[in-house]
């Protein structure tokens, strides 16, 4: 049998005494002292403007406006990758070398077509020069220029085709510069983002258009959430969502319009702008949607709140000790409660050794106010 002390019997009959007194009046009477001795704490109520509903279960997804598949733009060899998976790239930045026989191909097509044009440029100014002195008939001039007309329109293509391939102006003018035929092809990224996925290996041979990279923005995400229907009444797009085991924050954007048959739930959406480095898209995680409260609500900590099996109430300080006062528990959210009741809402609460206010309360194990 555990030893009784002389201080747990001391504070045994410091409640003895007040007994009478709490069954007799409202008050639970306490003195400054043996608020001291059975470590009793009191603090104010905050106020709770918002309402956490209860934890859905949520799955972490990128929304597809911010993720980008890279793509060989034309056939050859991985000569060197130069990015990883996890890399934080910026927008055009290299992510890999090819080496491509068909894009000396090209290169070299795009000069002998650049150089027509030139020729061509070059007689049909001399042929307009020739038609004003009336020299040649107007359907000379005319052809010498539908042929310059065409012959620029191959070019564009060609040219349209290495911009396709990844050559920028400057590697264009520099080509047409120095006429220098080149099958390294530099793939940059087209966005700032995350290297997620590697899909191919230095030394394989690729062809055009075959996948590279995967890579995404990852500064806001998605969070698709199943709840059930019936939890679905009331809610609206722009209330804010929670996720309390990463600190981060959202809004609602859609809430879907079907149901789910095998498990009657319905898709929400939720866009995640803060606390997303806390987040990894394909992860699986708990959020809360916050609405306002529906008329004055307080929070106080969980273990201010004494439970009985037909009310609950808190303790609420008085001149002369304690006040029972019932009230409604509202939701509860990281180890708070939120509470409803007939409150001003500046009332200071136990918070702590309510255990030994409830004791006098209920008159050790009386039971009458449950």
């Amino acid at each position: 049998m555990r030893k009784i002390t002389a201080r747990h019997l001391a504070c045994l009959l410091a409640i003895t005494v007040v007994f009478p007194a709490a069954r007799a009046a409202d008050d639970i009477r306490f003195t400054p002292v043996q608020l001291k001795t059975l470590g009793i704490v009191v603090a104010q109520m905050e106020p709770a403007p918002m309402v956490l509903s209860s934890r859905f279960p949520a799955r972490v997804v990128i929304p597809p406006a911010q993720e980008r598949v890279v793509s060989a733009s034309q056939s050859g060899l991985v000569e060197a990758l130069l990015a990883a998976v996890g890399d934080k790239v910026s927008k055009g930045q290299a992510l890999a070398t090819l080496r491509s026989t068909e894009l000396v191909t090209e290169q070299g097509s795009y000069l002998q077509a650049l150089t027509q044009v030139r020729l061509a440029q070059s007689e049909l100014a001399r042929d307009e020069q020739l038609f004003k002195d009336g020299i040649i008939a107007e359907r000379r001039y005319l052809t010498t220029r539908s042929r310059h007309e065409e012959l620029a329109s191959a070019l564009n293509e060609h040219r349209q085709t290495l911009r396709l391939a990844g050559m920028d102006e400057a590697a264009l003018r520099r080509l047409e510069q120095t006429r220098a035929l080149s099958g390294t092809l530099t793939i940059t990224a087209p966005i700032a983002g995350i290297v997620l996925e590697q899909k191919v290996v230095a030394g394989q041979r690729v062809d055009r258009l075959e996948p590279l990279y995967r890579m995404a923005r990852l500064d806001a995400l998605w969070l698709e959430l199943r709840v059930p229907q019936e939890r679905v009444n009331g809610l609206n797009v722009g209330q804010r969502v929670e996720v309390p085991a990463a600190a981060a924050s959202g809004r609602l954007i859609m809430i879907g319009r079907d149901v789910d048959p095998e498990n009657q739930t319905v898709l929400l959406r939720a866009e995640i702008t803060r606390g997303t480095d806390r987040l990894r898209p394909g992860q699986f995680i708990e959020a809360q949607l916050s609405a306002p409260a529906a008329g004055p609500r307080y929070s106080v900590p969980v273990a201010a709140v004494a439970r009985g099996a037909k009310q609950s109430v808190i303790f609420v300080q008085t001149a002369q000790g304690f006040r029972a006062q019932p009230v409604q528990i509202v939701s509860e959210q990281n180890g708070h409660s939120v509470i409803a009741g007939e409150l001003r809402g500046d009332e200071r609460v136990a918070v702590r050794g309510v255990a030994a206010v409830k004791g006098a309360w209920t008159g050790l194990g009386g039971g009458g106010h449950e």
